[in-house]
């Protein structure tokens, strides 16, 4: 009853505020400024999912530039500077399957003030070439992309590494999970198959290649699973993303196709647990269908996702099992919107299956177009659920 109290509360709170909340807000990060557009411009119902001219923006190495330009031979770079700051604080707490006496960590609720803080550099970096760096460094998200048009094809190769955000880092314009930081829900591996799978997260360092057309956009990559100086050589797993983009009964629609495969031999994978005295071969297997629909309804703004993961043996980097994600948001108005999303787990690692369902229900509130909160709410059943139910309240900016 008290945590059922804390929703409520939380929510209704947030209702009353979308009563003052401007009607006019401007987003800030370097990618809005370098457009001189307000973050919804390229962002749907709430960061940091996209809309297609987001997509076309992303799919152009983020090159593209609305504002004075430093020109001359070889030189053009935004004479504004690409800075941005991005910061998540969260309230968790869980009620677990079987209970710990005391209660410690999440039953007990944490304050998860930062769960994230980041500096970002990214954008222009020359008429052909984009950039996105994570600070304080070394150790976490940064890709370089280098693009160009052949007719009407965007084309591109990325070079990247990330501390947590999956083999699809380098380049993919899906909102569904595959890559963990471009997703609908804060409860991730509830709410999306490719990040309970984990096919979507996870330490990388690879090169992407990839076209994009507007209808069509497909990626091959070869990475490893590491971040910091992995002796992979070229031995080295595969990644492949295609999907088509046509709009349907009027929805900007996304169906497509994911996975990887091949492995990777390494002896200095840290991301592993490997130390460097062997040798160890890392299979990455996986399969996974998504499809999205943005469109309209009634004068609201509706996304709807599905989601399908099939993993075929137990190897270090994936567990086998299948893994199925379904969920919608419909935005009452830009600054409110309702999410609701099923996921379901199979888990066929053992000797015998374990399943495991959870069904989460969430508002999102903007009180800017770069500032939300965003209470979210999992419920846990079937056998092979560790937890009950848990809570997140969620605060987001990014200027």
């Amino acid at each position: 009853m008290k945590k059922l109290f804390v929703v409520m509360s939380v929510m209704a709170f947030a209702m009353m505020g979308v009563m003052v909340t401007p009607k006019e807000s401007a987003a800030v990060p370097s990618f809005a400024r370098q457009m001189n557009l307000p973050c919804f411009s390229c962002h749907y119902q709430h960061i940091p999912k996209l809309n297609a001219f987001g997509r076309s923006f992303k799919a152009g190495g983020f090159t593209d530039a609305a504002v004075d330009l430093i020109e001359d031979e070889l030189v053009s770079v935004p004479a504004t500077a690409p800075v941005s700051f991005v910061i998540k604080y969260r309230y968790q707490q869980a009620t677990n399957k079987t209970s710990s006496d005391p209660k410690v960590g999440l039953e007990r609720g944490e304050w998860q003030v930062y769960d994230e803080a980041a500096a970002w550099f990214a954008g222009r970096a020359g008429k052909n070439v984009g950039y996105a760096v994570e600070f304080p460094g070394p150790a976490v998200s940064s890709k370089v992309v280098f693009t160009g048009t052949v007719g009407d094809v965007r084309a591109g190769l990325v070079a990247f590494a990330t501390d947590a955000l999956g083999p699809f880092w380098g380049m993919d314009l899906s909102n569904t999970g595959v890559v963990r930081s471009a997703r609908a829900f804060e409860h991730r591996k509830e709410t999306s198959a490719a990040q309970a799978s984990g096919l979507g997260d996870g330490e990388v360092t690879g090169l992407t290649l990839y076209a994009n057309t507007g209808l069509i956009f497909a990626a091959v990559g070869l990475w490893g699973p590491a971040i910091e100086g992995p002796d992979t050589g070229f031995d080295l797993s595969t990644s492949y993303r295609v999907a088509v983009m046509p709009t349907l009964g009027g929805f900007d629609t996304l169906i497509g196709v994911f996975g990887t495969a091949g492995k990777t031999k390494c002896g200095n994978c840290g991301n592993l647990g490997l130390d460097g005295t062997a040798i160890a071969e890392v299979k990455t297997e996986a399969l996974g269908v998504d499809l999205q629909a943005q469109g309209d309804v009634g004068g609201m703004t509706l996304e709807l996702q599905a989601q399908y993961v099939t993993v075929s043996a137990n190897d270090v980097m994936y567990k086998k099992g299948d893994y199925l994600s379904a969920q919608a948001e419909l935005g009452l108005s830009k600054a409110l919107v309702l999410g609701l999303a099923y996921g379901n787990t199979t888990d066929k690692s053992g000797s015998s299956d374990l399943k495991t369902s959870a069904i989460t229900g969430k508002l999102t509130w903007n009180l800017a177009q770069n500032v939300s909160i965003t209470p979210e709410y999992t419920v846990y059943s079937e056998d092979g659920r560790s937890k009950d139910n848990q809570l997140t309240v969620m605060v987001f900016a990014g200027f």
